[in-house]
């Protein structure tokens, strides 16, 4: 809301607000219109906060990317603005943020993460519900979703949809893999999710505490797809053993093996996530 048209309505409720200020400050009668502007003030401005809450969580529908602002006592809040980087919502969303109660259950935090008091980290809104002591937000940043609205913060050509986020699996604090297609032909949908010297994966990865992000290109042909999203193990060959069952072999060098199944499996299981089928790894016949 502009100043001057809060400052305007102000003036209204102070008017009307004028015979209960003279009410309950009676010795103070001769400055009435002062206090009776102060009192238009503080309604105002619940006003205000209430239409401003209700519209935010409207607006702001699970999916949306919020800040959270770590208090002392474990206390969280969350701040859900109209949309962009909530990171800088000091500067750039003072007049659009709400905050309120958010919920971070141990389930939806990264691996051994930890925040200190007056901490601001980005999370996703998984859920807004309203309860008699107000609005309660259930933010995590585990999800895959988050993931995804990261990286379409980050990079231009996903959040104008030049590249297309066809998949996306992860293991929180681990390793995480996107497929990605482009709709342009003259854009390389790998290279714009990189960046230049690997600095935009870079920056998201830093966000996930260091989760390895794998950006790999998508393909209706499940055999070459199951090759890309073996990375960065190299494949020799995918064969297919059973259609129906949707099962395949993949091939690779003996120097190759440990990385296409990855630490405890994950590389190999998050490639089948991400393919839909289910991937066998075995070691080059001399």
């Amino acid at each position: 809301m502009p100043l001057i048209v809060w400052w305007f309505w102000t003036g209204i409720l102070g008017v009307l607000a004028f015979p209960l200020a003279y009410r309950l400050f009676p010795r103070f009668a001769d400055r009435g219109y002062a206090l009776s502007r102060a009192l238009g003030l503080l309604i105002s401005g619940y006003v205000l906060w209430l239409g401003g809450s209700v519209g935010i969580v409207r607006n702001d529908y699970p999916g949306a990317i919020a800040a959270v602002l770590v208090l002392g006592g474990g206390g969280l809040l969350a701040g859900a603005g109209r949309w962009g980087d909530l990171r800088a919502w000091i500067r750039q969303h003072r007049s659009t943020v709400l905050w309120t109660e958010a919920l971070f259950l141990a389930r939806e935090m990264l691996p051994n993460e930890e925040f200190s008091r007056g901490d601001t980290v980005r999370a996703l809104i998984i859920q807004v519900q309203k309860t008699t002591k107000g609005t309660q937000i259930f933010v995590s940043r585990t999800h895959p979703k988050f993931l995804a609205k990261l990286l379409e913060l980050e990079i231009p050509e996903i959040a104008n949809g030049n590249i297309e986020i066809k998949d996306l699996v992860r293991q929180p604090g681990e390793r995480a893999k996107v497929a990605v297609l482009s709709k342009e032909r003259d854009i390389d949908p790998i290279g714009a999710c990189i960046g230049v010297k690997g600095n935009r994966i870079l920056n998201i990865s830093k966000e996930l505490q260091g989760e390895k992000i794998d950006v790999v290109a998508w393909s209706a042909h499940p055999p070459a797809y199951a090759k890309a999203a073996l990375s960065p193990a190299r494949v020799e060959k995918i064969l297919l053993l059973d259609k129906a069952e949707k099962a395949l072999q993949a091939i690779v060098p003996r120097d190759q093996l440990s990385l296409a199944i990855g630490k405890k499996g994950i590389n190999v299981k998050l490639a089948s996530r991400l393919v839909g089928w289910k991937i066998e790894i075995k070691q080059v016949v001399p």
